[in-house]
């Protein structure tokens, strides 16, 4: 089972780490009651004040390390051992396109100098591209599928844009492209 996959062992023990980690934080959180390392763990952000120690918010922020501790395994463990599967010129792209997107939302991320106009900006830009490839890739295609991403991200780049330049948007806009983004 180990051998199925190629950087299994890497996985097993940042996996193993973070569960551990999120194992002490939960035990600090039930006997002092303090949410901090707990919240930081699974939210990526320190604790806001008024949040109180109760069961149903431990087993909140719980639920959230282990969709982490998942998604953390189902990442690291890496493609299946072997000879990779050939891939083709829409997976190509569209595999391109998702490194593009995960570097740029990092980006925006970690560039505190950015307006939020720029940010969505650039962030819708990339998630169109994404759109207009993933429903080819997976093979189905429906224009109404694609139609609805693009609208979605295409809208909120065209917001992004009226706000970089100063006109104001039309307040019916947002509320298209927010339905139709899922």
């Amino acid at each position: 089972m180990l051998r199925r996959h190629r950087s299994v062992l890497p996985a097993l023990l940042v996996t193993g780490l973070y569960g551990a980690a999120l194992t002490v934080a939960a035990l600090v959180a039930l006997i002092s009651g303090d949410l901090g390392p707990l919240w930081w763990l699974t939210l990526f952000a320190t604790v806001t004040e008024g949040v109180a120690a109760t069961g149903q918010n431990l087993l909140l922020l719980v639920l959230a390390g282990l969709s982490w501790t998942w998604g953390i395994w189902q990442i690291l463990r890496g493609p299946p051992a072997g000879p990779p599967p050939q891939q083709d010129r829409s997976t190509r792209r569209l595999r391109l396109a998702l490194y593009v997107a995960t570097a740029t939302t990092w980006l925006l991320h970690v560039t505190a100098s950015l307006t939020w106009a720029t940010a969505t900006v650039i962030d819708s830009a990339v998630m169109w591209v994404v759109v207009l490839l993933f429903m080819r890739v997976l093979g189905g295609d429906r224009q109404y599928t694609r139609g609805a991403g693009v609208l979605g991200y295409g809208g909120f780049t065209v917001i992004g844009v009226l706000d970089l330049v100063g006109w104001p948007d039309p307040g019916v806009l947002e509320m298209i492209c927010g339905l139709a983004w899922p």
